[in-house]
């Protein structure tokens, strides 16, 4: 007999379409895990990071004004002030839609 009693000793082209998506799917979700912890939050496929819903506007003076406050970098009376100044109205009310802050 040849090859020691085994007739399908060859490559089976399947088997070797399959492998080679099973090491692409590999070495492809290696590399990418390996770029998502080197660029940690960089590292955004897709939307851009400024348009996702929950994040806060850095530009925004209002934003500013709190995160100020909440550091503790402005008083009661400042944080107060500013907001008026703004146009939040009094004790962070929006003057123009009466809502409070």
């Amino acid at each position: 007999m040849w090859n020691n009693g085994f007739a399908m000793s060859g490559l089976n082209p399947f088997s070797t379409i399959a492998t080679f998506l099973l090491m692409v799917g590999i070495f492809g979700g290696g590399a990418y895990l390996i770029a998502k912890s080197v660029a940690g939050d960089k590292l955004h496929l897709g939307s851009p990071r400024h348009s996702h819903p929950n994040r806060l506007d850095d530009s925004d003076p209002k934003v500013i004004l709190d995160r100020r406050f909440a550091n503790g970098e402005i008083s009661v009376e400042q944080y107060k002030e500013a907001l008026e100044l703004l146009g939040y109205g009094t004790y962070g009310a929006n003057s123009q839609t009466g809502e409070r802050l």
